[in-house]
């Protein structure tokens, strides 16, 4: 039988020769080349022919190297291959086979490997959804992206494949908010879910418009079956009294809040229109002849012009605007002001003056009754404010401005409004706690 000695013994010729074992294991061998390398080897017959199937390279010891094996290794596969041969098969052709299917394991996992890369994860979805809002402008975008940020990954982790998230962990997600009390939020980050998870199962049917190999494999959508939470948000109901403007219009000068978000809450009341479209003002988008403020992009997805009072062209006057021309970029960041500063801030105002607690969207409501107040039809109110029309006649058929009827809201407005902050027994200002 062979032994390591022997074959480390073997010296190479000027041609490569072989030797047979002569013992029991039949067509056992080893080739010697006339480099010196020693291949092991089965020889065996087929029908009178001659074959060979290399067994591996003799090394002493398993290194893990290709092909490379030692003498009890090769030992072993003689002896698979003789009792495939006394089988009656023939062990080149089954040796042939061996490899094409394991190639074809090693393909189908590297595959396997590819679409697992391509598989987003739950973060890369919500990333998709963000920037859909973004590129469509719509403007809750950065205030999605921040509850998002702070909310969605407590329990999920970032990259767990999206398909692979469940309807527990979801919910598990949406619970801790609750036990804290964000109930209202909770329900929000589960609508967000929602779409962004709808959003996703489209994306991988996209076709001209999705040129990316990402791919999210979702075969349902896990946040429908994930129950809202049972508190339910209040309809707001708080506004200003006249009285109450005239305090907040004088106190807001002696916070510490800054000149921009003082006048964005003043702009808010006088022009009653929403937070981000006020926020995202810009100059270029005034007439200042007609006193006409454009907006190109609205919550009704429709053009929006609106008659500035005079007020108004008097607080914007105020503040410096940037090189874009936008009037409320943060000095820190020099991006916009965040959306949720501005509730904020009159959160830290009512609780430094026990003013009764208001957000922004109640000044908004406050300009909705006290221009009733002043006279003025909720027709003519409700396109001031461009609220979405649902009758088949406004969606569809009315296309006239009513900028005249506009024009007289605004008037009448400065007016009444212009008479409650200049009434000469002006109610002191509230003193501000350090």
């Amino acid at each position: 039988m062979f032994t390591i000695h022997y074959l480390n013994s073997l010296k190479p010729k000027q041609s490569p020769y072989r030797q047979y074992e002569k013992a029991s294991r039949v067509g056992f061998g080893i080739q010697v080349s006339a480099k010196g390398a020693k291949t092991f080897f089965y020889a065996y017959k087929i029908n009178g022919k001659q074959r060979f199937i290399k067994l591996g390279i003799f090394v002493d010891k398993s290194n893990n190297s290709i092909g490379g094996v030692t003498l009890k290794e090769a030992g072993l596969l003689w002896q698979k291959w003789h009792k495939v041969r006394n089988a009656g098969y023939d062990p080149q052709i089954i040796h042939k086979n061996e490899i094409s299917a394991a190639e074809k394991a090693y393909h189908q996992a590297e595959e396997r490997k590819k679409r697992q890369q391509q598989q987003g994860s739950y973060q890369q979805l919500l990333n998709v959804y963000i920037d859909w809002l973004k590129q469509n402008k719509k403007r809750s975008a950065e205030n999605v992206q921040q509850v998002i940020n702070a909310n969605a990954y407590k329990v999920i982790h970032p990259s767990t494949k999206a398909k692979e998230v469940s309807t527990r962990d979801l919910n598990a997600t949406l619970a801790l908010m609750e036990q804290r009390g964000a109930n209202i939020l909770a329900n929000r980050l589960r609508s967000y879910l929602l779409t962004a998870f709808t959003k996703g199962m489209a994306f991988d049917l996209g076709r001209s418009q999705n040129k990316s190999t990402l791919q999210f494999g979702l075969k349902h959508n896990p946040v429908r079956d994930v129950p809202k939470s049972e508190v339910k948000e209040r309809v707001g109901e708080r506004f200003l009294s006249e009285q109450e403007i005239h305090t907040l219009w004088y106190g807001l000068a002696q916070t510490r809040m800054s000149p921009q978000i003082i006048c964005l809450l003043k702009l808010l009341l006088v022009t009653g229109q929403r937070v981000e479209e006020v926020l995202y003002l810009n100059i270029n988008a005034i007439d200042w002849n007609t006193q006409l403020w454009e907006l190109a992009h609205t919550k009704s997805k429709r053009p929006h012009v609106v008659p500035l009072p005079t007020i108004a062209i008097h607080l914007i006057n105020e503040l410096q605007a940037d090189k874009d021309g936008f009037l409320f970029i943060s000095a820190k960041t020099g991006k916009f002001i965040r959306a949720d500063s501005i509730p904020q801030a009159c959160q830290r105002y009512c609780t430094q003056t026990g003013f009764k607690k208001f957000t922004p969207r109640s000044l908004r409501r406050t300009w909705k009754t006290l221009v009733g107040k002043a006279g003025v039809s909720k027709f003519d109110r409700d396109r001031y404010q461009n609220h979405v029309i649902n009758d088949v006649s406004g969606r569809h058929y009315d296309r006239y401005d009513y900028l005249a009827e506009k024009r007289q809201v605004a008037q009448v407005w400065n007016q009444y409004l212009g008479n409650i902050i200049s009434k000469k027994n002006k109610i002191l200002a509230p003193n501000i706690e350090n």
